[in-house]
């Protein structure tokens, strides 16, 4: 049996075959085209759309083969968590703002206390006049649970900031 030396491969579309001895058809040198990303230029309808790739076989009939979505965007970060402590200092004003008008409030100079009930709890903030200037500002904090649960609902404290601040605007 005497082959005929390998065909070299060509760079152009067209396909090389290498001649067999045994008389038998001609066999592709590169049987199997390999997939083409292709990209739409096209301006795109949406955001989706500019980030899809698609992804094309063109070897038997050229339709598309397969389709790859973009990636889902990443779920939002969690909001961090608002603490109690964070009215600290603030005035009256600022209180009224972020909570709204408190649903009992005891006025004993030079201190009051503001209480705001929520669905699982209860908000004590303390307020102390400063002698320099005349001005309350809260000093002290309390988040309690209410209706005889043991321990405060998680979210609870956010959730007096979010329905004040819905009910008031």
């Amino acid at each position: 049996m005497n082959q005929a030396p390998p065909t070299p491969v060509s760079l152009d579309e067209t396909p090389q075959t290498q001649p067999r001895s045994d008389n038998l058809p001609p066999t592709p040198v590169n049987p199997e085209p390999q997939p083409q990303a292709v990209v739409d230029v096209d301006e795109p309808q949406d955001k989706s759309e500019a980030d899809a790739t698609s992804i094309v076989d063109t070897s038997s009939n050229g339709q598309a083969a397969a389709s790859v979505a973009p990636d889902p965007p990443p779920p939002p970060k969690p909001e961090p968590e608002l603490l109690p402590s964070s009215l600290i200092g603030a005035g009256k004003g600022d209180l009224i703002v972020r909570l709204g008008v408190p649903g009992l409030l005891r006025r004993e100079p030079p201190a009051e206390f503001w209480q705001f009930a929520g669905d699982g709890c209860v908000l004590h903030v303390y307020l102390y006049e400063n002698t320099a200037d005349r001005l309350y500002q809260v000093t002290h904090v309390e988040l309690l649970p209410r209706g005889g649960l043991d321990a405060v609902p998680s979210g609870c404290f956010r959730r007096l900031f979010r329905d004040r601040s819905q009910s008031s605007g």
